[in-house]
């Protein structure tokens, strides 16, 4: 029997958070790129203000923040529920 992803509430915040992280920094990356013609810097020290940014809004309780939060979580329980059905569907 092949081994699952967990599904617990915890891993799915963490996928989530990890998903938004990374769509917030594209996003970023593309308005600035759009707007000054330079692209975002991943330096360990530009990485960490961004994080501190993203944790920040991460944690926001506004109506955007909640929404993107939850389409997040929604998008990480999907992709671990495909992954976990590929994983039980395979041959070994």
């Amino acid at each position: 029997m092949n081994a699952l992803i967990p599904v617990d509430t915890q891993f799915i915040e963490q996928v989530a958070k990890a998903v938004g992280r990374a769509r917030m920094f594209r996003d970023a990356s593309a308005l600035v790129e759009k707007s000054i013609g330079i692209r975002l810097d991943e330096s360990p020290d530009a990485m960490e203000s961004f994080d501190l940014e993203f944790d920040e809004l991460w944690l926001a309780t506004d109506f955007e923040s909640e929404w993107n939060r939850k389409e997040c979580i929604a998008d990480a329980q999907a992709a671990i529920n495909k992954i976990n059905f590929l994983l039980l569907t395979t041959l070994e």
